[in-house]
């Protein structure tokens, strides 16, 4: 966590920003604070953002006031989220998991132990990488249309959602992955790629065997 004037000190408009602070080098987080506030107004600093939950796109160095969306349903209860374009978004794989720590460690079969799998999200800009606890890492680069790259040394289920426009076709290595249009079907796949029309995603999984896999747009 860190606040806005330590990473742009050269800008004076940061320097009185309260309630608002980088959580890693690409998230922006502003807390509301108010009860029941559903609204705030916040700055954001050089750069270009996405919201987190809708999508929506605004460039830096302004002051926004930004209004709860209804969309999407869950949570309930959200606050200011911001994405910056280029950024590679790790997050955990499955929406039931309440602990990360080992299995082992918990010794209860009641609680949801991480098992790895990995939601990463991608916002494409140029050349962009991630490296994750583990030693993984994620490229992103839009030389030539869309590529990521992830790179991990065990075996474990990974969905991308990357942000772009509806591609002629996905590749996996090289080879064309199937279009599964309807969402549970695709949840049922093994590998496969969709549009979310609502958000603007291309969603793609597969089950990453460890090494280097190639995803193309």
């Amino acid at each position: 966590m860190r606040p806005l004037v330590l990473m742009h000190q050269d800008d004076p408009k940061t320097f009185d920003v309260q309630h608002s602070y980088y959580f890693g080098p690409d998230l922006l987080v502003a807390p509301i604070i108010q009860p029941q506030a559903t609204r705030r107004t916040l700055y954001l600093p050089e750069g270009n953002w996405f919201d987190f939950w809708t999508n929506e796109a605004h460039s830096g160095k302004q002051e926004i006031t930004w209004q709860s969306p209804a969309q999407p349903d869950s949570p309930k209860s959200k606050i200011p989220v911001f994405v910056r374009r280029g950024a590679i978004v790790p997050l955990i794989l499955g929406e039931d998991v309440e602990t990360l720590c080992d299995a082992n460690y918990v010794n209860n079969v009641g609680v949801k132990t991480f098992e790895g799998g990995l939601e990463i999200r991608v916002y494409p800009e140029g050349a962009s990488q991630l490296t994750l606890y583990d030693g993984s890492q994620i490229r992103s680069d839009t030389a030539s249309g869309v590529v990521v790259t992830f790179t991990a040394v065990k075996a474990q289920p990974v969905r991308l959602r990357i942000l772009a426009l509806r591609p002629a076709g996905v590749q996996l290595n090289g080879a064309a992955l199937s279009e599964i249009a309807a969402p549970d079907a695709f949840d049922s796949a093994s590998a496969a790629w969709r549009v979310d029309a609502a958000l603007g995603f291309v969603l793609v999984k597969f089950p990453h065997n460890g090494g280097e896999t190639r995803i193309s747009l």
